[in-house]
């Protein structure tokens, strides 16, 4: 799933995602509901909660996915949702974007933000089942 990044000036501090359908890594095609949503954005608050300091990282093309590199792009610091044309819509309130990433998307080098999910996720801290958990995101074309 990706979103349109607003062409801001500075870019958009806020992203968003309608629920739709995605594909996982193996292609495997899913749907981001309204429940998992909601899920996504409890995790991560009571992470949040517990530590602070946690922000998501936005990557380039997904590369804290692989073995190469993978600098940051940008930092996310609070996940929300809201509601857009009566559908529940997952945002990212991005803390800040880092110079190299900010100049990209200034000159429309790149245009959208891809999430990462997993659905019916083990959380390492509880060991139990969590609906949706969003890990990170990254900036693609």
């Amino acid at each position: 799933m990706s979103a349109t990044l607003t062409a801001a000036r500075p870019p958009a501090p806020r992203i968003s995602s309608a629920t739709a359908s995605a594909s996982d890594a193996d292609v495997r095609a899913f749907t981001i509901t309204a429940a998992h949503i909601d899920a996504a954005v409890q995790h991560f608050k009571q992470r949040k909660q517990e530590n602070p300091q946690r922000d998501l990282v936005i990557d380039y093309e997904h590369q804290t996915l692989s073995d190469t590199p993978a600098p940051a792009a940008g930092w996310i610091e609070d996940l929300f949702s809201t509601s857009r044309n009566g559908k529940k819509v997952l945002c990212a309130k991005v803390k800040f974007w880092t110079d190299k990433a900010a100049d990209y998307l200034r000159k429309k080098e790149y245009r959208y933000i891809s999430p990462v999910f997993k659905l019916n996720a083990i959380d390492k801290k509880t060991g139990k089942t969590v609906a949706c958990i969003f890990f990170n995101a990254a900036l693609t074309n």
